[in-house]
């Protein structure tokens, strides 16, 4: 070894960065968070999986003499890879004392944040795209942003905002200014002004690489670290000389596999060689006879030399290299690509490698090496062994990959199918190969599959089947014969039969794609779904000429903490900096559903470093048991663990490595018992929890039923869904040692909980505890009644210690330990006239409240008021029956109960339109509310914009228009179907219970004329301090930047209601209206006195006069309640109308399907803010449509459940929004008795992301049609990709053997 250095050399913004002893364990993002103090950079999964740790890597390409840049995730990025590469984080492109780069203004401009945790991750992948190409296409920026997932926006304005570079144009559209009605592409107004760059655009610049960067990747590094040592040869013969002196090393090369074996502690010592910068190992070279690409490569690097290789190939020479670049294009995400290496991809041997199947049918030859030479191996069924490993002996490396053209009678393509679209293991995937002879007949046929068998596999039988048979159907039948019987066979009977069908789904486009090539038939629909930009429109109400420019009510206002949260500079919870002497808290969690502890072994935990206490039931100092409606649930689960992830005790150690590595070592001995996992399961054990509410009847259906034209029963179920906050959940808690006083820093939803159940755990009195909360990434209701289970142990171990605690969740522990949206199990029976007319309803919710009660019985009270939906039927009961099953405790989530209840009332009126051969649109406006109709609970509706709502959607969205293409188009197509429906909604907003209906305000005014506001709500990206402050600055007559929200808290104001349910608006600002108007009452002397005199005049004088500027506001917002012993009343305040009209296109071989167009007009009264609102309409919605399509959550008979992250859970990506989706918010609607007449807006858009299973439900209906069967059956949700391809009856070809 020529040159070796010990010390690891890399930039980061600009500053040089040295470390002489680096930890090889350590991520870049862990040494940006920790070491650096860069918190811009966020942790959100730590998993790979969402993008927000997006960074950009440079670094100089000697091989091009040029400086490249790829997004990488930090989260997935060992710092020893980092030697001679430079970093640009979110901190280094702009700031708010120097300002904002052009991507971060214009983020703000387009409204495109509203929580903020994804966006410093969505700025940086869009900067490293203009730093690749100055003018990216559409295309481009989204497969870009498919690494970047966002829960609140729907991704529609962050398209948007960043569209704007992908041309010349100011990005606006055709229908801009349109008179009283505007969309969004307008001027920005931050804090109340004008908001200019000042500073450096560093988008738009020439990177600034360090010169001595560009020779250090020639260096041979050895870096030693405790129990690691990290080696980088620069040569093949060291790299070998290498292995044979550390046998049981482990061989690196992206590392993206290698991390997350770290972070799971698979691996906790040894010696790790990083292969990735031989230069042997990073040839491509290409031949008249095929390609050599090395193992080094990136998977992007290799992506680019293909497309160049392509372009440069005969005609007929390229199919293996399109082959090559579709998978590659599918394949994980930019940010994943641009770090893991085909070396990596290939020796992981995971079979839902995308590229290995490809290799597989290609023939490719893989390149080994060892200290006895050279050889090459078939990349085959022999080369696969299993998951994880491959034919190679230990003592050889894969140098490269060898892949020969093929003839121009060959063919090779390409399949995949996800549960998403984009950024997405396959369900399956497989690539054939054919090759014909002079008469049209098969000399091969390669046909392989991964991701449904042990590994990537070539099945055998179907290859050598249709050898010498000819491309015909027969042919077509035979072999999809076989591989469903090989499949079968291989998997041991494992394989199902939506991976069968799809597998044949795959082979029929193969055959058709050869047969269409060759002219042997016309062209068919077998080429999939269309992708195509998505864009916007938003339209609504300007404010009136006459409105003051002052006056901000009704105006588009971005976010006020928008600046600082697209610089990085907005801290969340734990950005918060490290206190001197803070200790962490890890719990213990539970690996049985249901079982007896016999034991608890914590002599190696408490012996281990850095461990200072260990918690479990006997430390709690108050009430080891806490809930909402009871005290059901026990903090430290104590001699019976009821479901897996419930918490046994906690390691309390001063780091959170040493607190994880420690609740390791916590041995715990159960005795199994009997475990009930679903509603079906608790309804057969009859395990219910009492529901004492009454039950909601308006006459008796069971004697209606007899005399109604037609009767119907059915069921449907609804599915879980994760809320998937981006911020992490978690606590610190900070103990003032005076008094008993603690402070508790926290992500929740519900100050005022947290502080009564710290106060309950802790039995201190509330007053010596306050709960803070700054900003909050994401609620959705899963931070609003668990939040014990974030804060608890931390708030135990600082009382106990006396120190500052804090306790983060990671993303696997959230999804393992809380609780989702509830899954429901609902029975109904219909009555109702040959006509479609609703006569009888009645309805049966069975959901699964988990292991504790929680707000499960207020989620099956707000889904009985909900039920009827937005249609009128004259007799109706409908009754609730709470589950207690062995699964964490399920809570609210966003439309709690409303959601899932409406879901069951249109797939009622599916089955009345289908049973009576009506048009399902005539159906629901023949049954639809109108003015003045009465309610099931025997509200009369008024001031009803529901039909409204619905005549503008109609026309607006041209639907019997597009009814009719919609119509021809199936009947022209076999395996592709189209949808289109449209849904009605009216929404209850207010709390049934009426003292919860009331909000809290302190106005504070400073004698130089500022002024600070504090209210109840907690501000997590619905703008509602924004909203706030523009109430204040209307009332007060003041500018808004003269107005500062600080933050929330119990000190400010006590014994406030959650910020949920859509009123937080409501109740929020009708207290700061109350303060305002106290404090205006107070001033108005002083302005009459002084009338030419400005707010400070006013404000000076009423201090000298001793007059208070300061006031309290209470906010009571409706008189609405329920009785729920007698089951009469009032449960909400007014009524949220809207109609989405959604067109959809299935695939009807794979089950994929594609959101073509969706249409809202919605009434919210006189929106506040209209931007705001929109975003959380398309937010909403697009929440909705994951929970009916693609979100699915599976517990496993045992109850653990199925998926732990962003990879093996599916929010929607930037891929898989509408195409088109319009919101319309419809005018001169105001909201009488709210604040300036407004409406809520969090949650009725969820509800009409039914719409999309609707139009779903009507593509498979053609689908059905063409297999002569009955338009009428029951389809549950989520409407996965497999459960549509099965809900197709498509007749797979079979074949005739000769006989």
């Amino acid at each position: 070894m020529e040159k070796t250095r010990g010390t690891l050399v890399f930039y980061v913004n600009q500053r040089k960065i040295v470390e002489n002893r680096p930890d090889p364990t350590t991520t870049l993002l862990q040494y940006l968070r920790r070491n650096l103090k860069l918190t811009g950079t966020k942790n959100a999964c730590n998993q790979g999986g969402c993008g927000s740790c997006t960074v950009m890597l440079s670094w100089w390409e000697k091989a091009e003499q040029k400086i490249k840049h790829a997004n990488v995730n930090a989260c997935l990025m060992l710092v020893c890879h980092l030697h001679g590469y430079a970093i640009t984080t979110v901190e280094g492109l702009g700031s708010t004392r120097q300002g904002l780069s052009r991507i971060q203004a214009s983020l703000i401009e387009s409204f495109g944040l509203q929580c903020g945790f994804c966006s410093p991750g969505m700025v940086m992948t869009m900067h490293t795209l203009l730093q690749q190409n100055i003018q990216p296409s559409p295309e481009a920026l989204e497969m870009a942003l498919e690494g970047n997932l966002c829960r609140c926006t729907g991704y529609r304005p962050i398209v948007d905002a960043f569209q704007k570079f992908c041309k010349k144009d100011c990005g606006k559209s055709s229908y801009c200014g349109v008179g009283d009605i505007e969309d969004l592409c307008h001027c920005t107004i931050i804090d109340g002004g004008k908001h200019e760059n000042t500073g450096e655009d560093k988008s738009n610049d020439t990177l600034r690489f360090p010169k001595e960067l560009k020779n250090l990747d020639t260096e041979t590094l050895v870096f030693q670290n405790n129990d690691w040592c990290w080696l980088r040869p620069v040569t093949i013969k060291e790299a070998l000389s290498l292995m044979d002196k550390e046998p049981n090393s482990h061989i690196v090369m992206g590392g993206t596999h290698l991390v997350e074996k770290l972070k799971s502690r698979t691996i906790t010592k040894g010696t790790l060689i990083s292969c990735k910068n031989i230069q042997e190992m990073t040839i491509f070279e290409r031949n008249e006879y095929g390609i050599e690409m090395g193992a080094g490569l990136t998977l992007s690097s290799v992506a680019e030399r293909l497309q160049a290789c392509y372009l440069s190939l005969d005609n007929g020479q390229g199919h293996v290299v399109t082959a090559m670049l579709e998978s590659l294009r599918w394949l994980a995400c930019q940010q994943i690509r641009n770090h893991a290496t085909l070396g990596g991809h290939v020796m992981i041997s995971d079979p839902r490698c995308d590229l290995c199947v490809v290799l597989m049918a290609a023939r490719a030859r893989a390149v080994v090496i060892s200290k006895y030479g050279r050889r090459e191996v078939e990349m085959d069924n022999n080369f696969f062994v299993s998951n994880g490993k491959t034919s190679l002996a230990p003592i050889e490396m894969l140098v490269s990959v060898k892949v020969s053209f093929y003839p121009k009678d060959t063919y090779i393509s390409y399949y995949k199918q996800a549960s998403r679209k984009g950024f997405d293991y396959a369900l399956l995937n497989g690539c054939f190969s054919a090759s014909l002879d002079s008469r049209g007949a098969f000399r091969s046929l390669d046909l392989c599959f991964g991701s449904v068998l042990k590994t990537t596999t070539k099945l055998a039988k179907c290859s050598t089947l249709a050898n010498g048979m000819y491309l015909d159907d027969n042919t077509l039948g035979l072999v999809c014969d076989e591989i469903k019987r090989e499949l079968y066979t291989e998997s041991n009977g494992m394989a199902s039969t939506y991976k069968q069908h799809v597998a044949c789904g795959f082979l029929i486009k193969f055959w058709r794609e050869i047969q269409n090539k060759l002219n042997h038939n016309k062209k068919e629909d077998i080429n999939g779904l269309v992708w195509k930009p998505c864009e916007g429109q938003q339209l609504f109400q300007a404010p009136s000429p006459g409105q003051p420019s002052q006056d901000v009510v009704g105006r588009c206002i971005p976010l006020v903490g928008a600046p600082a949260i697209v610089t990085g500079q907005a801290r969340f919870l734990d950005d918060m900096p490290r206190f001197e002497d803070e200790l962490y808290v890890q719990p213990v969690f539970s690996t049985r559903a249901h079982a007896q502890i016999l034991s608890i072994d914590k002599s190696l935990a408490i012996a281990s470093p850095g461990v200072v206490d260990f918690l479990d039931a006997s430390s709690v100092p108050g009430e080891n048991k806490w809930g909402l409606i009871l005290q059901d649930e026990p903090l430290f689960a104590e001699n019976e663990v009821f479901c897996v992830g419930q918490v046994i005790c906690a390691i309390v150690a001063s780091s959170e490595q040493y607190a994880k590595t420690a609740a390791d070592l916590v041995k715990i001995m159960y005795l199994d018992l009997p475990c009930i996992i679903t509603n079906e399961d608790a309804v057969a054990a009859g395990s219910f929890f009492d529901y004492s509410s009454h039950p909601i009847d308006c006459g008796d259906p069971d004697k209606h039923f007899p005399y109604c034209d037609i009767v119907k029963e059915g069921q449907v179920r609804s599915g879980y869904q994760e809320h998937f906050y981006l911020e992490p959940s978690g606590a610190v808690v900070v103990p003032k040692n005076e008094s008993g006083e603690i402070e508790i820093f926290t992500t929740s939803q519900a100050p005022t909980f947290c502080q009564t159940s710290a106060s309950r755990i802790l039995g201190i009195p509330r007053n010596r505890i306050v709960v803070r909360q700054k900003r909050l990434g994401g609620g959705f209701g899963g931070r609003e009644y668990r939040t014990p289970l974030m804060f608890g142990f931390a708030a135990i171990a600082a009382h106990r210690l006396g120190k500052p605690v804090r306790m983060i969740m990671d993303r696997t522990t959230d999804f393992k330990t809380t609780g989702k949206r509830h899954p429901f199990l609902s029975k109904y029976k219909v009555g109702f006239r040959c006509d479609g007319k609703l006569e009888a309803v009645s309805i049966h919710f069975y959901i699964n409240a988990g292991y504790t009660l929680d707000v499960s019985a207020t989620i099956l009270d707000n889904a009985c008021f909900s039920v009827d939906a937005a249609y009128k039927t004259p007799v109706f009961s409908v009754y609730g029956h709470v589950c207690k099953t062995n699964t964490p405790s399920n809570t609210s989530m966003r439309a709690f109960g409303a959601a899932e209840a409406v879901f069951v009332m249109e797939a009622i009126l599916c089955t009345v339109a289908d049973t009576v051969k009506l048009d399902q649109e005539y159906v629901r406006q023949l049954n639809m509310y109108k003015e003045g109709s009465i309610t099931h609970y025997k509200r009369e509706l008024e001031n009803c914009m529901l039909q409204r709502c619905w005549r503008d959607c109609m026309t607006q969205s041209k639907f019997e228009e597009r009814k009719k293409a919609v119509t021809l188009y199936n009947s022209q197509n076999k395996f592709m179907k189209k949808g289109i429906a449209v849904m009605p909604l009216k929404f209850g907003v207010g709390y049934p219970v009426r003292h919860l209906n009331q909000g809290a305000a302190l106005v504070n005014i400073y004698l130089d004329g500022s002024i600070t506001i504090a209210h109840g709500g907690v501000e997590m990206g619905q703008g509602l301090h924004t909203k706030m402050i523009q109430v204040a600055s209307r009332a007060l007559g003041v500018p808004m930047e003269n107005i500062h929200v600080s933050e929330t808290g119990t000190n400010t104001c006590p014994n406030t209601t959650s910020t949920a349910a859509s009123v937080s608006s409501d109740l929020n600002g009708a207290a700061i209206l109350d303060a305002c108007n106290k404090i205006m009452d107070r001033l108005r002397p002083y302005k009459q006195k002084i009338p030419k005199g400005q707010w400070k005049d006013w404000v000076n004088a009423a201090y000298m006069d001793r007059v208070g500027l300061s006031a309290t506001g209470i906010g009571r917002s409706g008189n609405q309640h329920w009785d729920f012993e007698k089951g009469v009343g009032n449960p909400s305040h007014y009524y949220t109308y809207g109609t989405a009209c959604t067109e959809v296109e299935i695939d009807c071989l794979t089950g994929e399907h594609q959101v073509l167009d969706t249409e809202i007009v919605i009434d919210i009264g006189n929106s506040l803010n209209p931007s705001i609102d929109v975003g959380q309409i398309e937010g909403g919605f697009v929440q909705g449509y994951g929970w009916v399509t693609m979100e699915e959550l599976k517990f496993s008979s045992k109850g653990e459940t199925l998926a732990y992250g962003p990879v093996d859970y599916k929010l929607p990506g930037v891929r898989n929004i509408p195409r088109r989706m319009k919101v319309s918010i419809l005018k001169d609607c105001p909201n009488m008795g709210t604040v300036y007449s407004s409406k809520g807006v969090g949650e009725p858009p969820l509800l009409l992301a039914i719409s999309v299973y609707l139009a779903l439900r009507k593509a498979i209906q053609a689908c059905r049609a063409d297999a002569g069967l009955s338009a009428n059956f029951d389809l549950d949700i989520p409407l996965t990709a497999e459960n549509i391809r099965m809900a197709c009856p498509v007749k797979l070809p079979t074949g005739k053997a000769a006989s």
